[in-house]
Order: structure tokens, then C-alpha cells, then sequence
């Protein structure tokens, strides 16, 4: 099973608000994880709610349609958490659940061959990277 979950909606307000997603996490014990920063899209009721609020700039997509970049910094609901604190918490969750002895158990007795050890060792050392890019 494969949990998937976005945090950075208005409703999170605190760091605690989304470290309650452990608690899903420890009563769900999925076999995998996927988290996402939520991004509001043009169109979408929450990208409308942010721009009336004037939490998100909508100049930042009409200036990248007309001048496409290679590097484009969508724009986030930061109203209570930053990227740099919602970074933090993707970093630290993924690394919690799939660093937790439970899930290394679970990944021990799935090596099977070589390729399979070495798939999880790339794996593993990407988790530990994970999110150093946008933490600088």
C-alpha cells in the first residue's frame, strides 16, 4: 500500500499541524510514502482563495507564461509555514518512516538478488539527500 499526502494547505498552521501526519502514518503502516508540497495551480479554487487573500502573487505564472525560464519558483501558500519549514518536514518524515527499523526490515527481506540491493542502497542514500537542494 502506498500513502500519499500534501501539506502546505491553509490549514496548517504550526509545525505540530503537520507532524500529526505521523500519527496517520503510525496507524496506517503503508508499505511506501509519498508527500508533496501543495502547489496552487491557476484555476483552482484554492490558487483563487490565495490571490483574494493576497497570499499568492498571480503576476509569478503570468510573468513565467510569457518568459518561460529553466528555473521557475511556483508560487506556495506560505501564509503560516515557509517553504524552507514545510522542506524541513517533507525531509523529515520521509526520513523517519523510511529510515524506521520497521520499514528496513521490510526492504531487508524483499533482497532478493544484487540488482534489487543495489536498487535499495541508491535508494537509500537518496532519502538521506533528499530536499538539500531546496534547504540552501
Amino acid at each position: 500500500t502506498t500513502a500519499n499526502f500534501i501539506i502546505g494547505f491553509p490549514h496548517h498552521h504550526s509545525d505540530g499541524d503537520i507532524m500529526k501526519l505521523t500519527e496517520v502514518l503510525k496507524k496506517l503502516q503503508p508499505d511506501y510514502l509519498q508527500i508533496g508540497i501543495l502547489i496552487p495551480f491557476p484555476g483552482s479554487p484554492i490558487f483563487k482563495e490565495g490571490i483574494e487573500r493576497g497570499i499568492i502573487d498571480p503576476k509569478k505564472w503570468i510573468d513565467y507564461v510569457k518568459s518561460p525560464k529553466p528555473i521557475f519558483e511556483m508560487p506556495l501558500w506560505e501564509e503560516h509555514l515557509s517553504l524552507e519549514r514545510l522542506t524541513y518536514h517533507y525531509q523529515r518524515i520521509m526520513r523517519r518512516f523510511y529510515l524506521s527499523p520497521g520499514q528496513l526490515f521490510k526492504r531487508v527481506r524483499e533482497i532478493d538478488s544484487w540488482h534489487r540491493l543495489v536498487i535499495y542502497i541508491k535508494i537509500g542514500v537518496a532519502t538521506l539527500r533528499m530536499g538539500q537542494k531546496h534547504a540552501k
